[in-house]
């Protein structure tokens, strides 16, 4: 099952709104369906243009899943030793107004885990990290980090190997930013009234606008094992990050389920 409703959005942003605004009204997603294999000089996805990624780690096979949550393709393994994966974002981040939703799946595998691991946001091309969303730096749970300003990490969110979901909500004003992180929150409903974690970021913290993105992971004592991400998804709403499989969709399933049964009998 596809999501064609954020890849409508997205287009209808870039022909209307001014290049910086885009993300905050309409997607950015990546499902990682692409083959197995080396990431580096793979496109694919929404809102990215026609950048393709660089850097190091691979797609692999399975994806991840999460209850409720529309999935597809495969999944991205980190190559750890500080050596990320970078994609240019096909419209910057406006970081003066609006209000942008960032969602993504990430899983531990088994073994040592990393230092750290998680999805950055970047500004300059691909020069100065400005905020960092997942496991920060030495601790087992999961949270983010504003640069040299502010980390946090919350014990209800502890890192695992099965998949979490992880939502972030940005909000830019010209006074000053806010950063609010949902852990695990349920697909097809309102988020919770209290999010997990919350920091507000003092205006001048972060550059005007945010360029690309890049998924890296940091070693642990001795060889760390890769980290996962999937279903990354940028977008105005909840409900944009975090889709549900759709009613037909859903009905296809049960009576493709019924056939079978009748078949069976």
């Amino acid at each position: 099952m596809k999501l064609h409703r954020l890849g409508s959005l997205a287009a209808a942003c870039v022909a209307l709104l001014a290049p910086a605004l885009c993300l905050a009204q309409a997607s950015v997603v990546d499902e990682f369906t692409g083959s197995p294999g080396p990431i580096t000089g793979t496109g694919g996805g929404t809102g990215f243009g026609a950048n393709n990624y660089s850097g190091a780690g691979n797609i692999v096979s399975p994806g991840l899943t999460f209850p409720g949550l529309l999935t597809a393709g495969n999944a991205f393994s980190t190559a750890g030793s500080n050596n990320g994966a970078f994609r240019t974002l096909g419209a910057p981040i406006n970081t003066d107004a609006g209000t942008v939703y960032i969602a993504f799946l990430t899983a531990a595998t088994n073994g040592t885990a990393p230092d750290y691991a998680g999805l950055s946001l970047f500004s300059n091309g691909q020069n100065t990290e400005e905020i960092f969303l997942g496991k920060p730096f030495q601790v087992n749970n999961y949270g983010f980090d504003v640069s040299n300003v502010n980390a946090q990490n919350s014990p209800t969110a502890p890192v695992r190997t099965a998949p979490s979901l992880l939502v972030y909500r940005l909000t830019f004003t010209p006074a000053g930013d806010k950063i609010d992180f949902f852990a695990n929150p349920t697909p097809g409903t309102a988020l919770p009234a209290t999010p997990t974690l919350t920091f507000n970021i003092p205006e001048g913290e972060l550059a005007d606008t945010l360029t690309s993105i890049r998924m890296q992971s940091g070693e642990g004592a001795g060889t760390a094992t890769p980290f996962l991400f999937d279903e990354l998804r940028g977008g105005g709403s909840f409900a944009d990050v975090a889709p549900v499989p759709e009613p037909a969709a859903l009905g296809l399933l049960g009576a493709a389920g019924l056939l079978a049964l009748r078949r069976r009998r």
